[in-house]
Order: structure tokens, then sequence, then C-alpha cells
């Protein structure tokens, strides 16, 4: 019935104006068939492809986390997707929606987040249990995962790396800054000392001139 409703643009818009209506939507992965459990996920991830979507579709696992009292979002999710492993039209669906929340989002730095909530419910771990599935479906969407999954070890010594690079710049800057103050004063004191040289010359030169006169006026006493 959902899905009819949602396959008509009037009944999606309705459904997405209605962030409640999404939440009783989650909610209906308790149900025990399977199939309805793989139809839910496939609505979930329209959802959360459309603008706006995934926020609503992560509020929609907060209720279902507080209703279901998880300790961690997702955490019923990854409790069906191991235990359904006898189900793969629903562990496809399971894993295509996980691809679109994790990887759906253009932040990194949410997307890491988002990721580790996954990894620490043992999403890696049981992906590595699942990459001999017979199933080229659910194949297709673990490897997805695998492709744009972030390496976050790498992605911390790349910051390690970067902050020693930039602390290693500060350091310049300062050198250069004092370098810089160093040779203003420099500059400083060989001015102050062409001003104090220009001054004496032109003591001397009066000095000079003063000579001069009086040997000029002697030099005339002495013809007349």
């Amino acid at each position: 019935c959902l899905r009819a409703i949602m396959n008509y643009q009037y009944g999606f818009n309705m459904v997405m104006s209605h962030p409640h209506a999404v939440n009783e939507i989650a909610l209906s992965l308790n149900n025990k068939n399977p199939r309805t459990k793989a139809l839910v996920l496939e609505l979930l991830a329209a959802v959360c492809l459309v603008r706006g979507g995934h926020e609503i579709i992560l509020s929609a696992f907060d209720n279902f986390k507080e209703v279901c009292g998880e300790k961690q979002r997702f955490e019923k999710l990854m409790e069906h997707f191991r235990n359904e492993d006898n189900n793969i039209d629903f562990m496809v669906a399971c894993m295509q929606f996980i691809n679109i929340v994790v990887h759906s989002v253009e932040d990194m730095n949410f997307r890491v987040h988002l990721q580790y909530e996954f990894t620490k419910l043992g999403l890696d771990e049981y992906l590595d249990k699942l990459k001999h599935t017979e199933s080229d479906k659910l194949q297709v969407q673990i490897q997805a995962y695998l492709d744009n999954v972030f390496d976050v070890g790498a992605l911390l010594e790349d910051a390690e790396t970067k902050n020693a690079a930039l602390e290693r710049v500060e350091e310049l800057e300062e050198n250069i800054s004092h370098l810089s103050e160093k040779l203003q004063d420099t500059e400083n004191e060989a001015m102050a000392k062409i001003v104090e040289l220009e001054k004496q010359l032109m003591q001397r030169n009066k000095e000079l001139d003063v000579v001069r006169e009086i040997y000029k006026d002697a030099n005339t006493q002495v013809h007349t």
C-alpha cells in the first residue's frame, strides 16, 4: 500500500511533508516478514535520495532508537542484516540502503561519522564474511560500499602530516618575521649612521669654508 502511494508524485510529496509518516515506515522494520522489511528499506532509500530526505531518514532512525530502546542508531537494522542471511533480497535492500545513507552525503567529515556508526555495529567484519557470497546483486552492493569507504587510519595519518607541515610553515614564518625585524633594525641603524655622517660632512665642509676664507684674507693682506 505504501509503495503504491509513494509511486505517485502526490503521494510521495505528502509523505515527505509529514516526517511522522516516515517514522512509522521506519518502525515497520520490526515486521517479521523479510519481504516487508526489504520493501521498507527500498522506500526509505528513495526518501533519502531526494532533497532534505537524508535528514528526515536520520531523524526517523533517531526516533526508532528511542522507541525501540537501541543503544546505538541502526542497531536493529544491523541485527536484521546479520540474522536474515538466508534472504538475499532483504540483504541487498539493506546493503543498498546503507550505501545511500553513508555515501550520499557530500560532507566528508559527516560521511566518516556515519561510516563509523556502522563500523561500531560490526558492518566491516560482517562484510568481510560476505565477500564470497554467490549473489551478484549483493556482491555489487558490498563492492560499492568498499569502493567508497574512507580509510580513517589514512585520513588520520594525512591529518597528522598536514598538521606537522602547518607547524613547520608557522615556524618558518616566525623565523622570517624575526629576520625581517632584524633586517629592519639593521637598515634603521645604517640609515642613522648615514645621517650622522652627512651631518659630520656638512660640519667639516663648513669648517673648511671658514679656513679657506681665513686663508684668502691672509693671502690678500700679504700682497697688499
